[in-house]
């Protein structure tokens, strides 16, 4: 049961399904004194919430208090990859922007991933190109990810289509791929066709990403019709499947395409729906990114804007 849900499952189930069978585990596994078994599907289990869109207001509490949890039964390994998630969450949830992600008080990536290689650690090489991608797409850092795109496929032949997080890797790492200015290779080409195979087998966790993919390769060939039935594919998927974050980079997208070609009527509508999904996903410094972008006539009077000012971040 537990491989089950940790390595296949994915293929047939939204992961947010998953994780909750793999909390269940856990406290079965604790029960019966199966530690290893119970804090691998913890740390499963909490990274499956991440890519998820589990809102980052409920992932700090949680990863800190299994984080413990884990130092408590000398499971360091699992301290390890939990670590990765709550450095990932204080990136995003900081009140500014970090000048270097994926090092803080929590995690380095520059101390550990020198050892990862070194010991040929691959399953935690695999979490932390997950964690990272995600970061780089949010933050728009798309410069040099087709020349990160060949040591994940490469990584993949070794760790196989049972790691959730190599799969998020790969296909957040071709979309900063196609969305940065560098010419298109065969390892981008080659992950394109990956993507489309496994949005295939399972729609419910991968048909948005894809449908995003094929709307920012749209719009780098200037099929402007394409790339906006593709974009709002993305979005009608996320919202079916509650990915909140998903959500918010396709309206980003929307908004962008729209502001261009200038829908000037759908525009504010667009940008004040990702801010929404910005907002309820936890996200902090991108919220007044997009409310600057709003045109002095506002949003239209049915969204409602949360106020900032008062907000502080739990990871201070």
């Amino acid at each position: 049961r537990v491989l089950h849900a940790a390595l296949t499952r994915h293929w047939h189930f939204a992961l947010r399904e998953n994780a909750a069978l793999l909390r269940e585990n856990y406290h079965l596994g604790r029960e019966r004194g199966l530690l290893q078994m119970a804090f691998f599907s913890l740390a499963t289990g909490n990274l499956f919430e991440l890519f998820s869109g589990m809102p980052l207001s409920k992932m700090l509490p949680q990863l800190e208090e299994d984080i413990k949890a884990c130092a408590d039964k000398k499971q360091h390994s699992m301290v390890s990859f939990l670590s990765m998630a709550l450095q990932f969450c204080a990136d995003l949830r900081g009140i500014d922007k970090p000048s270097v992600l994926m090092e803080g008080r929590y995690f380095s990536a520059s101390s550990e991933r020198p050892i990862y290689i070194k010991e040929n650690l691959q399953t935690n090489q695999a979490i932390l190109y997950g964690l990272e991608s995600t970061l780089n797409l949010v933050w728009q850092q798309n410069e040099g990810a087709a020349q990160r795109l060949p040591g994940m496929l490469k990584l993949l032949s070794a760790v196989g289509l049972s790691s959730v997080s190599l799969l998020f890797a790969i296909i957040q790492t071709t979309i900063s791929a196609f969305k940065s200015e560098e010419t298109s290779d065969r390892f981008m080409r080659s992950a394109r066709k990956k993507i489309k195979y496994w949005a295939g087998k399972s729609p419910v966790n991968f048909k948005g990403w894809y449908h995003l993919l094929e709307g920012v390769i749209s719009l780098r060939s200037n099929k402007i019709q394409d790339a906006l039935f593709h974009i709002e594919q993305s979005v009608a998927w996320a919202g079916k499947q509650n990915l909140i974050y998903l959500e918010a980079l396709a309206l980003e997208e929307k908004a962008g395409l729209q502001m261009q070609w200038d829908y000037t009527g759908a525009v504010p509508l667009a940008i004040a729906d990702a801010h929404s999904c910005y907002y309820r996903w936890g996200l902090m410094q991108n919220v007044p990114i997009l409310r600057r972008n709003i045109p002095e006539s506002g949003a239209p009077p049915c969204i409602k804007v949360p106020p900032l000012a008062k907000q502080t971040c739990p990871a201070c």
